[in-house]
């Protein structure tokens, strides 16, 4: 705080999670998260333009965002050189003309893409209705630089806590949300077939927004947001993408008349067998299943307060810059590792929303670099938990919670696994920093493993195996994991390297014989996990040891598996 501060303010907006989790498809769930975002980078921008307002929180970029996944959070603070009067009056007239700028770009899709509205007055109220925002200021006395975010964090949850929005009145709700009342009707695409629905402002702009060229600009280009299918199975057509994210030839021909891809169609299946240039020709099981990807930082709050009790108070407001313009660079280190899967190849992955420590994305399970080596989702888990620690330091961590679902699986239930995974398991372990990833079959079967940042060497072996796995023409895991089954008991009381080796010698001869590299992967896990070990921590259950491996396979088996669903 410098001598001419007189007030703080924070605001906050939502409702996030509802705009998200009526999305059918993969454009709805991404603008939905993308449209609260600008609409603060947005806001951020209209107030900057007044030279007595420091934002402490985020660090905004003098250059607008032209990535395709959102930056800026949902809440910010701020310092002022003006009163709290005049603050307040200075943001809600910036929250008035931000609303005013999408409520413009919602009437302009009148007359356009079959859309007529017969509400059209009527979409800045339903917006400013739905919208939830929460401002909070107050004077500068009283309040210490050094823990200002903190307090007004604490405010603005509070706040959150008694939101609600109006409805507002409407002849029939929208079609799609079944929640704001509908202002126009639309052809939308159900299936292969086209239907007029009725949609709410909000919905409108999900489905259209990138047929509006305001929203193409923003986003580098890009025309057409890619099905869950199209990220699944991104290795198979990216041959015939073209940079506005559309593609050419046959595949596109494919496309313009089902809207979406069935891996089940002939027509799809000789596409892919026609294309010599990539580098499998073939579709596999794990190509039909999508992750979405949730991360959060761990000990953040802690970190901050710890530095700053060195700090003088001259020195705090250079901090806090210093640690907001590192959280932002955060977030585009986390684009680049989500879009470019793991430094593979640009433009695989789809991160949804990167600001700060929370990560939101669509990715493929695996990918092929070469004929010979693959990346996991496995690998962007652990390059983003890397990089976060190489910016923040090695006292930080990174939470991550991913949803492995069937590509026609209901999104938002794929999306709240996700979160489940994140909030309710990774960040409940001891210490945090923890991978939880959840699979859901199309047969309906589930499968769960769980690993901890801070044991590296237990996740690569996993991943190691996992990559065998899918880089083999057999079908191993099966028996493999039978036979492992029916030894459970034995297993629980090894208690050495070498009984574990004469184990894998006696029952896996064959696999050992042939050269096979995943029954080395296999052994390494259980003597990691067993803490056979002289580096790894004494266990105490061998028995949940034993278990937790099994659970790793049956994991791994599932995913690979060569079954149809």
């Amino acid at each position: 705080m410098n001598d001419n501060t007189l007030s703080y303010a924070g605001f906050t907006i939502g409702p996030i999670n509802d705009v998200l989790k009526h999305a059918r498809k993969t454009r709805e769930m991404w603008f939905g998260s993308y449209f609260l975002s600008w609409y603060m980078e947005e806001f951020e921008r209209e107030l900057q333009k007044n030279n007595k307002i420091n934002f402490l929180t985020p660090f905004i970029e003098k250059k607008e965002n032209d990535r395709r996944a959102g930056l800026y959070p949902d809440r910010f603070v701020l310092t002022s050189e003006q009163s709290s009067d005049e603050v307040l009056n200075l943001i809600e007239k910036a929250g008035d003309e931000t609303r005013k700028f999408f409520v413009d770009l919602i009437k302009g899709l009148d007359g356009k893409y079959g859309i007529k509205f017969f509400a059209k007055t009527d979409v800045d109220k339903i917006l400013n209705g739905f919208l939830q925002t929460n401002i909070v200021v107050l004077p500068a006395d009283g309040i210490q630089e050094d823990n200002a975010i903190e307090k007004f964090w604490n405010y603005l949850d509070a706040t959150e806590e008694h939101r609600h929005f109006t409805l507002g009145k409407s002849e029939e709700t929208c079609q799609r949300c079944k929640t704001l009342p509908s202002v126009a009707t639309a052809e939308v695409m159900d299936g292969e077939k086209e239907k007029i629905w009725k949609l709410c402002p909000l919905c409108l702009l999900k489905l259209f927004a990138l047929e509006i060229v305001d929203v193409q600009n923003k986003v580098s280009g890009r025309h057409r947001y890619p099905s869950t299918g199209e990220i699944s199975a991104v290795e198979l057509i990216e041959e015939y993408r073209t940079e506005d994210g559309w593609y050419r030839g046959s595949l596109k021909k494919y496309l313009e008349k089902h809207d979406e891809i069935d891996f089940n169609d002939k027509e799809f299946i000789e596409i892919v067998k026609n294309n010599t240039k990539i580098r499998c020709q073939e579709i596999k099981p794990y190509h039909k299943y999508i992750a979405i990807l949730n991360a959060d930082g761990d000990g953040i709050g802690n970190l901050v307060k710890k530095e700053s009790e060195s700090l003088q108070t001259s020195e705090m407001g250079n901090y806090i810059n210093e640690f907001s313009k590192k959280l932002f660079q955060s977030g585009v280190d986390n684009f680049d590792l989500c879009s470019s899967y793991s430094s593979s190849v640009k433009d695989i992955g789809e991160p949804i929303y990167v600001g700060g420590d929370d990560v939101l994305a669509f990715l493929p399970v695996a990918y092929h670099t070469s004929d010979k080596r693959i990346t996991t989702i496995i690998d962007v888990a652990l390059a983003l938990n890397t990089k976060f620690k190489e910016l923040l330091g090695q006292d930080v961590g990174l939470s991550i919670g991913i949803s492995i679902a069937y590509y026609k699986h209901p999104l938002a239930v794929t999306l709240e696994k996700s979160r489940e995974m994140l909030f309710g398991i990774a960040k409940n372990q001891v210490g945090r920093d923890t991978l939880a990833i959840h699979l859901k079959k199309h047969s309906g079967n589930d499968a769960q493993v769980i690993f901890s940042f801070r044991e590296p060497e237990r996740l690569g072996q996993f991943n190691g195996l996992l990559k065998a796995i899918l880089l083999s023409e057999e079908d191993l895991m099966g028996s493999i994991h039978y036979n492992l089954l029916r030894f459970k008991n034995l297993l629980i009381h090894i208690e050495t390297t070498e009984q574990l080796t004469n184990f894998f010698d006696n029952n896996f001869s064959d696999q050992l014989k042939s050269g096979y590299t995943g029954i080395d992967y296999v052994k390494r896990m259980f003597e990691l996990a067993l803490g056979l070990d002289m580096r790894c921590s004494p266990v105490t259950d061998q028995k949940k040891a034993v278990k937790d491996v099994l659970d790793q396979l049956w994991f791994i088996k599932f995913l690979a598996g060569k079954e149809e669903e």
